[in-house]
């Protein structure tokens, strides 16, 4: 009897030790865009920073290597994740839906870091290369001509005959890997949810106006210093809530 005892004792204490793997924790990721701190939809006009009349139709985006840090741990969490926000900023759901779930064994978050856009690796790859399932599968998100995927994508309509109406296509692609960028962020709440705000009047404009009525498509190597400027104006345009 006594030896059954120590057995179930020491069975006890080996089963609790501290390096017994920790519980996972769904944690959903939330992007939302918002134009001059007011909810965007797509198809509404808003005004551009100098006066013109802007609709947008589309804003979709790469992220990679997006990693966790709290309790004194460091994770990364999810490899690529391709996010498009234009259907939900079109039916109105936006604030609703996750724009994807990970898992993670930090209970208690204090730090985001992601790549916006993808790795230089990866990058390196083409669609093919990829299952169809896969985010990198797409070849609509891949630029045979710069060699890269396309990392952002800000599309719409401009009025630049100021008739009132949009009717000058915009088409913004931002892609090479001189426009990744690596972002941090803190977290000041411990919630259930990790939640983004993408201010699109703040991607036209911080320090100086773009000039949009010169670059409404970004379509070639010549226009990179365009997407440099756009590439850095977004990272300021990007705010954890």
């Amino acid at each position: 009897m006594k030896k059954n005892l120590l057995f179930l004792l020491l069975f006890f204490l080996l089963g609790c030790n501290k390096d017994d793997p920790q519980p996972e924790f769904d944690i959903p990721f939330r992007f939302q865009l918002s134009y001059d701190g007011i909810p965007l939809q797509m198809l509404q006009d808003y005004q551009y920073p100098d006066g013109k009349t802007i609709r947008f139709t589309r804003f979709s985006f790469y992220l990679s290597e997006l990693v966790l840090e709290g309790e004194g741990q460091s994770e990364e969490v999810l490899d690529v994740a391709f996010v498009d926000l234009s259907p939900l900023h079109t039916s109105g759901s936006a604030n609703e839906t996750p724009s994807f779930t990970t898992r993670t064994t930090i209970s208690d978050i204090a730090k985001v870091r992601f790549v916006l856009g993808l790795t230089e690796e990866m990058n390196q790859r083409v669609p093919a290369d990829f299952e169809s399932s896969h985010p990198l599968a797409a070849p609509g998100e891949y630029w045979l001509a710069w060699d890269s995927y396309i990392f952002v994508k800000v599309e719409g309509w401009v009025d630049f005959d100021d008739d009132g109406m949009a009717e000058t296509p915009m088409a913004i692609h931002l892609g090479s890997n001189e426009v990744r960028r690596s972002l941090d962020f803190t977290v000041t709440e411990n919630t259930n949810e990790i939640a983004f705000d993408i201010d699109l009047r703040s991607f036209f404009m911080i320090d100086e106006l773009y000039d949009i009525e010169s670059n409404p498509q970004i379509h070639s190597l010549s226009q990179l210093p365009q997407s440099v400027e756009l590439a850095d104006n977004l990272t300021q345009a990007i705010h954890v809530n």
